[in-house]
């Protein structure tokens, strides 16, 4: 799940990118820090949505 993740969010060209699985490898909590030009001018709540748009499917055929 956690490289899937990172996969999906490579789209935005990161400058730095870090995905850490805190559910003791069952995938319902992740810490995602993602740095990138695609959200420069963007408050924190639309980096936020952008972020979800890209990763929501996975997170919802993990169960």
């Amino acid at each position: 799940m956690k490289s899937t993740i990172e996969r999906k969010l490579s789209q935005l060209n990161p400058l730095h990118i870090e995905v850490v699985d805190f559910s003791d490898g069952c995938g319902l909590k992740f810490d995602v820090k993602v740095v990138s030009q695609e959200f420069e001018g963007k408050s924190l709540v639309q980096r936020h949505r952008f972020v979800m748009k890209i990763i929501i499917h996975t997170l919802q055929n993990c169960s």
